[in-house]
């Protein structure tokens, strides 16, 4: 699903599957940042990476999902912190794609039951909204 768009022929990569690989063994050392305190920052991260994954799964775009799924790993290890609850949100947009693993952090964060029977997390737009819009203007052939 990483390789590109389901809809594209691809020649197999064993390098992907690495690539793959690594991206979990990142996802899974998450766990390693868990506190009790909530930054903005992660939580509005969050919510643009449950718009996105939910958008893209619905378009059957799994390989964007899985980017911007590396986006938010990436900003927890910036931020070096996430709470349970956070994590908890993450692993159900990760569970399609890494089923196993995602139960079994789920169960050491505490959380009983199928991550595969909890409900999908929903976005608040409100906080994925941007304050500032950045609007490049040319004039008389120069960027202002």
């Amino acid at each position: 699903m990483f390789m590109g768009p389901l809809e594209i022929e691809k020649a197999w990569n064993d390098n992907a599957v690495d690539g793959v690989k690594r991206f979990l063994d990142r996802a899974e050392r998450v766990q390693e940042f868990v506190s009790t305190d909530e930054k903005a920052e992660t939580t509005i991260q969050l919510h643009k990476t449950i718009k996105g994954v939910s958008d893209d799964i619905e378009k059957l775009k799994f390989n964007t999902a899985v980017s911007k799924m590396m986006v938010f790993v990436n900003h927890i290890y910036e931020m070096k912190n996430i709470t349970k609850g956070q994590l908890a949100i993450f692993l159900q947009l990760l569970a399609p794609f890494a089923t196993k693993l995602t139960q079994e952090m789920r169960t050491k964060i505490g959380q009983d039951g199928s991550i595969h029977l909890s409900q999908w997390p929903q976005h608040d737009d409100s906080l994925i909204a941007e304050d500032t819009l950045s609007l490049p203007v040319q004039i008389g052939g120069k960027m202002r």
